[in-house]
């Protein structure tokens, strides 16, 4: 059996923080979300949000457990904070399409995902989630089209193509069919 030690911070209203503290507290956070804790990951973010609420990457990675504890409203919420701050984030920018996907409102995830592709066009990874809310939204042309290019840029999309719930109504289509071929 392995043992891991998880450092734990405590702090007192006397002790004075700095900006230090506050990454050892986001890497704190970080640290437990890998181990697979993301609702004590939560706590840490949320106690270095108190702490510098105007720090763009502790709202993205609370951004991210929020999402994946299944909480996208709130997660939208961190994102928009981030890019408020820093327009040009690129994780927060395709995050924020994620999350807007999971709560099905796919126009704005698909808004979500030009933004992204503006900041990063050739990105094989914002192409394939558009494709996905595209062919969500019932723009299955669209949705194809776009899913092609992503497989152009990295053909393993058109593996999880093929086993994405998304793309179930494609699958027996000839086109998706020929998109995901290899």
């Amino acid at each position: 059996m392995v043992h891991i030690q998880v450092r734990i911070f405590y702090l007192t209203p006397s002790r004075q923080l700095d900006v230090q503290d506050v990454e050892e507290i986001i890497d704190a956070g970080q640290k437990c979300l890998n181990l697979g804790n993301p609702k004590e990951a939560l706590e840490y973010f949320e106690m270095a949000q108190k702490m510098d609420p105007e720090n763009v990457e502790m709202q993205v990675r609370k951004g991210n457990v929020l999402g994946r504890l299944g909480r996208y409203e709130q997660a939208v919420s961190c994102y928009d904070r981030a890019l408020e701050r820093s327009p040009d984030n690129i994780l927060a920018s395709v995050n924020r399409g994620l999350a807007l996907h999971f709560l099905k409102r796919y126009d704005e995830a698909v808004s979500q995902y030009r933004e992204a592709l503006a900041i990063k066009p050739d990105s094989a990874l914002i192409l394939y989630s558009m494709a996905s809310s595209l062919v969500m939204q019932g723009r299955a042309d669209r949705g194809l089209e776009i899913l092609q290019r992503a497989v152009r840029l990295d053909y393993t999309y058109g593996i999880k193509a093929k086993h994405d719930m998304d793309f179930e109504k494609m699958w027996q289509k000839r086109r998706f069919q020929k998109i995901v071929r290899r």
